[in-house]
């Protein structure tokens, strides 16, 4: 069954960062390999956000677009039949560390699942101290349909979901699920919100 969050069942989805060692919120190769080799050994399936179809099904997903995702992830992936979800902050593709254009696309080309984690990384869970609401509104509306316009327009797909960054806890939450001790690095319990409803109904992943 999925893990159940206030009494309700919920899917599961693991979020990665980065495979560089040197940077924080990352996590070794080899350590994510064991990860993903414990999760299918243990009778799990590892796929996009958008396939969570039966219990048994665990979404695997990317924030910040990270170049060790593409070298590392990607390619030990496509050789296991495995797509994720990569969520990239627009702003960052092309620039040293992170995933150029081209590499999104043919990230895209080849299964993944490109979406949403805003322009510029932006922190959206409270306004800015002196920011008013309705320059807060303005910014969250820039972070959220600029970027699913700019990937929609680069990969010529839609984009659904939106990732948000740096929110706190009780949305993120650090556990270890399974008797393996595979660590779930961040599990997200149904607040990757499908865009893009923000400004009327909000609409959740359940």
């Amino acid at each position: 069954e999925f893990i159940a969050y206030e009494g309700k069942p919920q899917k599961i989805i693991l979020c990665y960062h980065s495979l560089n060692i040197n940077r924080d919120s990352s996590l070794g190769f080899n350590e994510f390999k064991r990860q993903i080799e414990g999760i299918e050994r243990i009778g799990f399936t590892l796929t996009r956000i958008d396939r969570l179809k039966n219990p048994r099904s665990i979404g695997l997903t990317f924030d910040d677009a990270d170049k060790s995702i593409y070298k590392l992830a990607y390619p030990y992936l496509r050789k296991k039949g495995i797509a994720g979800t990569l969520f990239i902050p627009t702003d960052y593709i092309g620039k040293e560390g992170f995933v150029s254009w081209e590499e999104v696309k043919e990230m895209s080309k080849n299964g993944w699942d490109i979406q949403a984690h805003g322009v510029t990384h932006q922190h959206l869970d409270e306004e800015y101290q002196d920011e008013t609401k309705e320059d807060y509104k303005k910014r969250m509306y820039n972070e959220l349909y600029t970027a699913k316009r700019k990937i929609e327009s680069e990969i010529n797909h839609n984009v659904e979901y939106f990732a948000y960054p740096d929110i706190l806890a009780p949305f993120y939450q650090r556990v270890r699920i399974f008797n393996s001790g595979v660590l779930v690095h961040f599990l997200r319990y149904c607040f990757l919100e499908r865009l893009f409803g923000f400004f009327g109904e909000k609409r959740f992943i359940s």
